[in-house]
């Protein structure tokens, strides 16, 4: 588990992090649900809010892919 390019293909790996989601969960369902207290954010305002046209346009970036025999391929991310 120590190396993340095999982690994966180690079993220990899944069970592992099946262990800590449960684990997780079940602390989760010992909490009381959030209150309308909890959420607020009092004697914040926003003001203002603006959207820089440059900064939002999404750029294609490549991705590394790698297949069940460890190998890693460039190509473009998939869009969603």
């Amino acid at each position: 588990m120590g190396d993340t390019s095999t982690a994966v293909r180690d079993p220990v790996f899944f069970r592992w992090h099946k262990f800590i989601d449960d684990t997780f969960v079940q602390h989760k369902v010992t909490l009381d649900p959030y209150t309308k207290h909890d959420l607020a954010f009092g004697g914040i305002t926003v003001t203002s809010a603006s959207i820089d046209d440059a900064d939002s346009k999404v750029s294609p970036h490549v991705c590394s892919v790698g297949n069940n025999k460890g190998l890693l391929t460039k190509q473009k991310c998939p869009t969603h």
